[in-house]
């Protein structure tokens, strides 16, 4: 019996040991995204889990230098069937919640006829549970569009519409690996629709604009840098919180959004303590899209979107490589709490293509701002963006 007992320990050690590796790696790949997309001048709002997700998936057909550049900006130490378990496990644990609704998908669109390597059809099978479809690119491609844009606003509840545009895909297009994620969260306490009031939101140019601020004051956990204040609202049953870091300058935006990294952001998150909190933050409702090759190229990895690509792990042809990434991203923040949704699509084409607590803190975020989602579970960043300008609602 105690052998038992200790090998069903060692098990779950070893599982909490991938799962940390997995959230280090991905936030460390979500605050480096933040960096890059983050915008001193207008809003947004993209899904860094969705992101990694969709190109570690993409990773395990990689192989050589590919595979090594997409390891090292995706910050992952590894791209073994077994690790590539693991993260489908880590998904699992993420999605795993009792009041907020949270729920990841993934599909996988391949061109009828093109030979893939079955193994690396069975991993994002077995490891992802992506649905696999088969597709006519070569004749209809923008038709197969449509069927795409149609799975990720079911798995959306209807949030990212259009995520693929007529024309992204060709006739030359032989795969693609979607990712989507919705996130619904009322606050653990409400914020009372009576309390919000209309008030100043200054922008970065000095200018000062209207916005619908929510106000309460209860117990909430904060902590605070050279840099910034911040400030952690938790969603129902602590399963998920809302990290809002609030710059101690109203001036510099640009420089407080370089500030932050990997090493600031555990710092911060490693200080947070209870406090009676006074807090008033605007209701904001944003979309945003990227197309994320130019990005990730300057991360690091340009040889994956390039005719040197080695995706022979996929396709025994060796002909494949990255043609586009591309995000959507939505966000709504009410009294109720919040929604937000996320989708990728990576397309593959061949390479012919082209202090005291009871000391009451006052947290007015009422100049722009970088927020999170974060899953308290894993630790694990879901969403990320900066607030510019807040449109009344």
């Amino acid at each position: 019996m105690k052998k038992i007992m200790l090998f069903i320990f060692i098990c779950f050690i070893y599982q909490v040991n991938f799962a940390q590796k997995i959230t280090e790696g991905n936030n460390k790949f979500a605050i480096k995204l933040l960096n890059r997309l983050a915008n001193a001048n207008a809003n947004s709002f993209f899904s860094p889990y969705s992101i990694s997700t969709a190109l570690f998936m993409t990773t395990g057909g990689a192989k050589s230098q590919t595979e090594q550049q997409m390891l090292k900006v995706l910050e992952q130490p590894m791209n073994t069937p077994e690790f590539h378990n693991q993260f489908g496990q880590h998904i699992a644990l993420v999605e795993k919640k009792e009041k907020i609704q949270l729920n990841i998908a993934n599909s996988l669109w391949m061109q009828k006829g093109f030979k893939f390597q079955q193994a690396y059809i069975d991993l994002l099978n077995n490891a992802y549970k992506a649905k696999l479809n088969e597709c006519n690119f070569a004749v209809n491609p923008d038709m197969e569009a449509k069927k795409i844009n149609k799975w990720v606003e079911s798995k959306t509840k209807s949030k990212i519409k259009d995520l693929i545009k007529p024309g992204i895909l060709k006739p030359n297009t032989k795969m693609v690996l979607v990712n989507a994620i919705y996130f619904f969260g009322g606050w653990n306490k409400e914020f009372l629709k009576e309390n919000t009031k209309t008030a100043d939101f200054k922008l970065n140019n000095g200018q000062l604009v209207k916005a619908d601020f929510m106000n309460a004051e209860y117990n909430m956990f904060y902590a605070s840098n050279a840099d910034f204040e911040m400030l952690s609202i938790p969603y129902e049953k602590s399963e998920a919180t809302m990290l809002v870091f609030l710059p101690r300058s109203k001036d510099n935006f640009k420089n407080t959004l370089n500030s932050l990294n990997f090493e600031s952001y555990n710092a911060l998150v490693g200080q947070l303590k209870q406090h009676k909190v006074n807090v008033s933050i605007p209701k904001f409702k944003m979309t945003a899209e990227f197309e994320l090759k130019e990005t990730l190229s300057e991360m690091g990895m340009p040889i994956p979107f390039s005719d040197a690509a080695d995706f022979s792990a996929m396709s025994a042809e060796d002909e494949l490589k990255i043609d586009k990434v591309i995000h959507k991203a939505f966000i709504d923040v009410s009294e109720k709490g919040t929604e937000a949704a996320g989708a990728t699509a990576i397309v593959i084409t061949t390479k012919s293509a082209m202090p005291d607590k009871e000391q009451v803190i006052y947290f007015k975020a009422d100049h722009p701002f970088i927020f999170m989602i974060k899953d308290n579970a894993t630790g694990q960043i879901l969403f990320a963006g900066v607030l510019n300008k807040p449109e009344k609602q």
